[in-house]
């Protein structure tokens, strides 16, 4: 994945160096803040640090910056190159916050997130968040790094302060859900080996491509060749997605807020491979994709 800059923000002696395809929320929280400059920049993550120091604006004050990145892209399932951004890290004396949703209880030995599977020392992340709705199956999220980073996110975040406390009953589900992967390893080494089938499945599905790392346990199936309409191809992915629930699989449509989105991404059908799915269940789904497609697509 090339380390492309898509949005620059310099927000109160802050600058944010975010990815095209960052999530929603990341958005609506940088909404909240007043931005004092944007910037519009297309190149690489590297050229675009080095040229910070040319703006004469940012030279005579100290400037905290960040780079806000996902560990595995839940709009397009890529993997973060996350060793050449520890790099850039140091280069540029950066700060980097690291979203794991979607990669921590998936990726590495022991299901530990993107550090453990590029073997980064975690003490070179910053600050790392999740939300523990998909792989601890509870709710609400955590937020982790070095001590004086969360003591001041304690002391100040409005979240901790107002929001409501996780109910017991789902902070035990969570905590058990850590029990089984501390205990049962093993459950990532199969999840990876059913994601790279699935991905392998798919791979030339008529009218469609797969976009994602094969680790990746949310894929997205995409038009080969758009009509040039979001409104028309949603309608025949969707159509595709109905063809399968009347066989009893389902599949679901990668959902936006179309008018919140700043880079809104293009139609896309989800697949979710669970550690629970049979080699039968996998075969099954994907033999029906490819009929829905050849019936729908032709």
């Amino acid at each position: 994945m090339t380390i492309v800059i898509n949005s620059m923000r310099h927000v109160k002696g802050e600058i944010l160096f975010l990815i095209k395809i960052y999530i929603l929320f990341i958005c609506f929280q940088l909404k909240a803040l007043s931005s004092l400059k944007k910037y519009g920049v297309g190149t690489c993550l590297s050229r675009v640090a080095a040229s910070v120091y040319s703006i004469e604006i940012l030279i005579s004050i100290i400037i905290r910056r960040f780079i806000v990145v996902e560990g595995l892209y839940i709009n397009t399932a890529d993997l973060c190159p996350l060793p050449e951004l520890v790099k850039l890290k140091y280069k540029y004396k950066v700060r980097i916050f690291l979203e794991e949703s979607m990669s921590f209880g998936v990726l590495g030995e022991h299901g530990r997130g993107v550090t453990e599977h590029f073997g980064v020392n975690i003490d070179d992340i910053d600050l790392i968040s999740a939300n523990m709705e998909n792989a601890l199956a509870s709710i609400g999220g955590f937020c982790c790094g070095r001590s004086f980073v969360i003591d001041h996110q304690r002391l100040s975040g409005q979240g901790y302060c107002f929001s409501a406390s996780l109910p017991p009953m789902l902070a035990s589900a969570a905590i058990e859900a850590l029990n089984i992967m501390e205990e049962d390893p093993g459950v990532f080494r199969v999840l990876r080996e059913k994601c790279k089938h699935v991905h392998k499945a798919l791979q030339g599905t008529p009218g469609l491509k797969v976009a994602g790392e094969p680790l990746a346990p949310a894929l997205h199936l995409l038009l080969e060749n758009s009509t040039g309409s979001r409104t028309n191809d949603l309608k025949l992915l969707r159509a595709i997605v109905d063809y399968s629930l009347e066989r009893q699989i389902a599949l679901t449509l990668a959902r936006y807020l179309d008018k919140e989105e700043r880079f809104l991404p293009p139609p896309s059908i989800r697949v979710v491979v669970t550690v629970e799915q049979t080699q039968e269940e996998i075969e099954k789904a994907a033999q029906c994709i490819r009929e829905a497609a050849v019936k729908i697509l032709k």
